[in-house]
This record gives structure tokens, C-alpha cells and sequence, in this order.
């Protein structure tokens, strides 16, 4: 089939008209059944790039729209106001001047949350625990607290109190309050995310490459000052113009 084709595309292209209607052999119906297929596979290579990039800027749309809920939702990240890391023994936790961790839209006295050898338990301050203060979902008392990673069937404690919400992270041999507010000037002004149009000249096109086995390394993180072991578990390989870059991926231990 090559071969004919590029006779045929020879004869059309170089063969003087005059000269055409001489050659013993008419390849013109041929010629035009080529020129139609050649044109029917350009369609379709059209009509499918054409349906690629509509499904790739459809998907890309549809993240932005999703990263932007996922921000300004009631316990998103806009709504952080505060971390702070709890000492060994009790760490009373309120709006006054008298306590260790102060919260400044808190009731004066909130909580008092102990923690000792790496267990955690919340206790009444002086007064009782205040009125419109829960704790996932039910009325305080005296009991035990349990973080972020805390083993089934034990659930990661949650307390709220008017427009707030705390919980508790455990990272690296340490535990933190995260504290949100559903009225928090970074959630209420938020106005959503600038873009720039979808490009696809943009996309990277990368190759998954695990480790196997994973490893460990230490990293450290801005903003806390600390050491953390993550743990490797790919690294993707991205080729663009002729140039590469390989980054890892790592998780949290």
C-alpha cells in the first residue's frame, strides 16, 4: 500500500497535466480513495486531540473548583487560627490572662487537657467546663482525649465551642491543639482563587518509579524548626524539551 501511495502522490504532484493523460494506468480513482482516507484519518486525529484537550481542561476545572471548596469549607484550612503544642502535665486552655494556652474567642476558662506520657485526658477547669461546650457531639466530662492518629477503635477527639473547633494532631513524638473558626478573617474574605487559563503546553508528562523496598529519611520542615522521619514511596521522573526532573513523594510518620 506505501508503495502505491507514493506513486500516486508522485504522479499528482510531479507529472506534468499534459502528460498525465498518457500513463498507461489511470490512477486517479485510486488516487482520489487515497486522498479521501488520508483526509478521514486527519479527522479523526483532529476530532480526538480535540476531545482529549476538552476532557483535560474539563478535568483541570473542575479541581480548581473542588481546591477551592475544599478551602473555604468550615473546617478547611482558611479557618486555622491557631497551633499550639502541649507541655507535660496540665495545659489550661481559654481567653484569660491566667492560662497556658490562651484562645482569644474562647470562654475565659475552656478545658484543661493533660497530658502525661503521651495520654491525653480532658479535665472540668475551675468552675466546670462551660455551657455550649461539646465534645465530639456530646456533653464533657472528665475522659480520655485522643489525637489525630488514634488507633481503631478509638476516634480522634473533637471539641467545639461557639464558632470554634479544636482537635488534636500528633506529630513527631509531640501533640498540638489545631484550632479553627468558622468566622476567621482568612475564611470570611475569601473571594476564590485566581488562575491562569489552561495551556496545555504546561502539562508534564511523568513515569511513576517506586521504591521497592520504601525507606526512610530524615527531612526538615519550615516552620516548625523540627526534624520529622517521612517515608519515600515513589519518584515520579518528568521529561519536558529534552530536560528531566525527578522529585520523591513522602509520608508522614
Amino acid at each position: 500500500m506505501v508503495p502505491a501511495i507514493s506513486i500516486i502522490l508522485y504522479l499528482h504532484t510531479f507529472v506534468p497535466s499534459e502528460l498525465k493523460s498518457n500513463i498507461s494506468i489511470d490512477a486517479r480513482p485510486l488516487m482520489k480513495k487515497v486522498i479521501a482516507g488520508l483526509a478521514f484519518i486527519a479527522t479523526l486525529s483532529f476530532s480526538s486531540d480535540t476531545a482529549t484537550s476538552a476532557a483535560w481542561q474539563g478535568d483541570l476545572l473542575k479541581w480548581r473548583s473542588q481546591r477551592a471548596a475544599q478551602l473555604q469549607a468550615p473546617e478547611g484550612w482558611l479557618s486555622l487560627i491557631g497551633l499550639e503544642w502541649l507541655k507535660e502535665g496540665d495545659n489550661t486552655v481559654g481567653s484569660a490572662t491566667d492560662n497556658r494556652i490562651r484562645i482569644t474567642k474562647a470562654p475565659a476558662h475552656l478545658a484543661v487537657v493533660r497530658l502525661e506520657n503521651g495520654n491525653l485526658r480532658l479535665l472540668s477547669p475551675p468552675g466546670g467546663f462551660p455551657k455550649d461546650l461539646v465534645v465530639d457531639e456530646k456533653s464533657p466530662e472528665a475522659q480520655p482525649l485522643y489525637a489525630d492518629d488514634a488507633a481503631s477503635p478509638s476516634q480522634p477527639s473533637k471539641l467545639k465551642v461557639g464558632t470554634l473547633t479544636i482537635i488534636l494532631i500528633h506529630r513527631d513524638q509531640r501533640i498540638a491543639l489545631r484550632i479553627k473558626d468558622l468566622d476567621a478573617p482568612t475564611r470570611t474574605g475569601f473571594h476564590g482563587l485566581r488562575w491562569y487559563p489552561p495551556d496545555a503546553k504546561y502539562r508534564i508528562r511523568a513515569k511513576w518509579i517506586p521504591y521497592n523496598p520504601r525507606h526512610h529519611r530524615q527531612v526538615a520542615r519550615a516552620g516548625h524548626g523540627r526534624v520529622y522521619s517521612e517515608r519515600k514511596s515513589a519518584s515520579p521522573r518528568a521529561g519536558t524539551r529534552g530536560s528531566h526532573l525527578q522529585g520523591t513523594l513522602l509520608h508522614s510518620s
